[in-house]
C-alpha cells in the first residue's frame, strides 16, 4: 500500500493497481470511515459517507488526478448515513454517474425523508447537524442491482455484487476476484486501526442474527484474501479467523443482551457492561462517539430479540 499525501494533509492511499483508499473524515475523526475509488474505463466511488463529507471526498478525488466528470458510477453497500448520506450530494458534481445500490434502497435515494426519520430514532434529533442533509437523487441516476451481477468497472474488469442482508436487508458487498478481496460494507463489522477483532455493527432496525451468520459463512466460502472495511481500509493477515471471530462476537453479544433484556435492566447499564465485557475501551474512537455507537448496536439487538419474541409467541 502506497498512502498519498492529497491535499491539506489528508490520507489518500493506493491499496491496488487501480483502487485507493480515500479517508472521509467523518465526524471529524481520521481512520474511522472510507471510500474507495476504482480508476479504469468507469471509474467508480463506492461508498459516498455522510453528505457532510462531500467537499472532503470530491478534494480528493480530484487529488489523485480523476476529474468528477470522468467518475461513471457510485456503489453504495448499503443506505445508511455513514455510508451513503453523500450520495445525492455527490452525484450533484459527479454529474456523469449512476448510483447504484440494492433494489430495496432505490426508494429510500430518491426520497430519503424515511430514511432519515429511522435515523432519527436510533440517533436522535441531531442527526442533520451529525450527517448533514440528505439530498433526493433523479430516479433516472439509480438503478437497483441484482445478486450475482457484475459491474463493470474497465474494459476486462468487473466486480461481482454479492446481496449479504444482516447488518440491514438491504446490504451488499463487492467481490473483486482480480486482486481477491471483498467490500464488506458493514458485513463483517467495524475493524479499526489496532483491533484485531472486528466491533459488531448491529445498529439498524432490520438487523438479523441469522441472517448476519449466513452472510458471514457465505462471504468466508469465498476463500477471500483480504477485507476491504468501510470502517476502516483492508485486512488482508488472518481473514479466515476475522471472519470466524467476528461470527462469535455476534453470538456472543446477542448472549449478554438477551440476558439483559430478560432481567429488563436500563439501557445505559447495559451499554457499560458490554463496554467492560467485551474489553472496549481502547476501541480508537473518542469515548462519545464509541458509548453512541454501542448504544445503537445494543438497540438493534434489543429490535431483533424483541421481533423474534413476537414471532415464537405467534
Amino acid at each position: 500500500m502506497v498512502p498519498t499525501l492529497a491535499g491539506d494533509g489528508i490520507l489518500v492511499t493506493k491499496i491496488f493497481e487501480d483502487i485507493y483508499m480515500i479517508d472521509s473524515g467523518l465526524l471529524g475523526i481520521p481512520r474511522y470511515t472510507c471510500c474507495y475509488l476504482v480508476v479504469g474505463d468507469k471509474c467508480t466511488l463506492i461508498e459516498t459517507a455522510s453528505s457532510s463529507c462531500t467537499s472532503t471526498i470530491l478534494r480528493e478525488i480530484r487529488a489523485i488526478g480523476i476529474k468528477p466528470t470522468d467518475v461513471s458510477q457510485i456503489v453504495l453497500t448499503h443506505i445508511h448515513l455513514d455510508h451513503a448520506g453523500g450520495a445525492g450530494s455527490l452525484s450533484q458534481v459527479l454529474r456523469n454517474a449512476r448510483v447504484l445500490v440494492h433494489p430495496s434502497g432505490v426508494k429510500h435515494l430518491t426520497d430519503p425523508s424515511s430514511l432519515l426519520e429511522s435515523a432519527r430514532r436510533f440517533i436522535g434529533d441531531r442527526v442533520v447537524d451529525v450527517y448533514g442533509r440528505t439530498t433526493p437523487i433523479p430516479a433516472r441516476k439509480v438503478r437497483g442491482l441484482v445478486d450475482g451481477e457484475a459491474i463493470k468497472v474497465d474494459k476486462d474488469r468487473s466486480f461481482d455484487v454479492m446481496f449479504a442482508p444482516g447488518h440491514a436487508s438491504h446490504q451488499i458487498c463487492l467481490v473483486d476476484r482480480k486482486n481477491g478481496v471483498i467490500f464488506t460494507g458493514d458485513a463483517v463489522g467495524v475493524k479499526l486501526n489496532g483491533m484485531p477483532t472486528p466491533m459488531p455493527a448491529t445498529g439498524s432496525p432490520d438487523f438479523d442474527l441469522e441472517m448476519a451468520t449466513k452472510t458471514l459463512r457465505r462471504i468466508r466460502c469465498l476463500r477471500p484474501k483480504g477485507l476491504l472495511f468501510t470502517h476502516f481500509g483492508p485486512a488482508t493477515d488472518e481473514v479466515d479467523r476475522i471472519i470466524a471471530d467476528y461470527s462469535a462476537i455476534l453470538k456472543r453479544w446477542k448472549r449478554t443482551i438477551a440476558a439483559a433484556l430478560t432481567a429488563d435492566r436500563p439501557l445505559e447499564d447495559l451499554v457499560r457492561e458490554i463496554v467492560k465485557h467485551f474489553a472496549l475501551s481502547n476501541v480508537p474512537l473518542p469515548r462519545e462517539v464509541l458509548l453512541q455507537s454501542i448504544r445503537m448496536n445494543v438497540q438493534g439487538y434489543i429490535c431483533y430479540l424483541k421481533k423474534k419474541r413476537h414471532q415464537c409467541q405467534h
